[in-house]
């Protein structure tokens, strides 16, 4: 399976997984993202609503990535998904207008959805860099900002958290980011999805960023840094 829940999952979204599992390439490093969180949250003993929390979680990493395939296909398409978000209605019933709807469901307060406003612009932004170092500001920028989502989005379902929660989060997503580019940077430029050519030195350039962070977080949060690892190493397998 791409993802054994943890914890008992509402059978929808346990369908939708063995669904995806068709699709294993493209959903796999997203849903990753769950079990991840949910393992910092009990290693640091945090008190939370676990199948609440696991149900946010995976349906989140699964809208991710289908807004990202979409947004392949139709490249103004993001634009209908973010006003369902600010609540317009949509009689629609493809998967990507209803995963839509369902993250829709989850977000209680205006600070989360601007969260998810600005996922959209960082996304934007990133797919129009003009060279290397304005694709890692993106990216990084995208990071912090899906962080910030998933927090809005789990936030309510957690009684007591742990100092190093939101940090964990932003790291990691941030290194989420780099290490997405780092694997895809040439397979995006064929796609259209990078404006500028893979040169050795943009290659390099995003290496070293990822090895500062890993370098950086090995010290303070070894947790994301492992992440990190393993998570290139399973994309380049499923190459």
């Amino acid at each position: 399976m791409l993802n054994k829940p943890c914890f008992i999952m509402e059978k929808q979204l346990k369908a939708l997984i063995k669904k995806l599992e068709k699709n294993k390439r493209e959903y796999y490093a997203y849903l990753r993202g769950a079990p991840f969180i949910i393992w910092f949250m009990d290693k640091k003993q945090m008190k939370y609503n676990k199948n609440r929390v696991e149900e946010k979680l995976n349906y989140f990493g699964i809208w991710l990535k289908t807004m990202d395939l979409e947004m392949e296909k139709k490249k103004d398409c993001g634009k209908e998904f973010l006003e369902i978000i600010r609540g317009k209605k949509s009689s629609k019933k493809t998967l990507p207008i209803e995963l839509t709807k369902k993250i829709k469901s989850f977000i209680k307060t205006k600070q989360c959805q601007t969260s998810f406003e600005k996922l959209y612009l960082s996304v934007i932004n990133g797919k129009k860099s003009k060279n290397i170092k304005e694709l890692i500001k993106n990216r990084k920028a995208t990071g912090d900002n899906l962080a910030e989502c998933i927090l809005g989005l789990i936030e309510k379902d957690i009684s007591k958290f742990h100092g190093q929660f939101r940090e964990f989060l932003h790291e990691s997503m941030k290194m989420n980011q780099l290490m997405d580019s780092y694997v895809d940077m040439e397979e995006d430029y064929k796609k259209g999805e990078l404006k500028f050519k893979p040169s050795l030195h943009a290659k390099n350039a995003l290496r070293l960023s990822l090895f500062k962070s890993t370098l950086k977080n090995s010290i303070k949060l070894p947790s994301t840094a492992l992440f990190l690892r393993s998570g290139i190493k399973s994309l380049k397998k499923l190459k």
